[in-house]
């Protein structure tokens, strides 16, 4: 049996981005059911600006991951 040729690199970055997005579009909408008259993009900037960088360390925050984010490896 052979082994599944592994994805490329660009490809694993645009499907984790995909994946990051939808993390962070759910709290928006968790955070919009108790704050209605906030529009989602004011939301959306602030986590931006919480957790400044990319998508991935955005997600990370909104699931309280941060510490684990920028650990060190061991």
């Amino acid at each position: 049996m052979a082994l599944a040729k592994p994805m490329p690199l660009e490809e694993r970055i645009i499907q984790i981005r995909k994946e990051c997005d939808e993390i962070i579009d759910r709290h928006v909408e968790e955070i919009r059911k108790e704050c209605v008259s906030v529009p989602a993009p004011n939301i959306r900037r602030d986590i931006e600006l919480q957790a400044r960088g990319c998508p991935c360390a955005q997600a990370m925050h909104v699931m309280g991951k941060t510490d684990e984010l920028y650990s060190e490896a061991s």
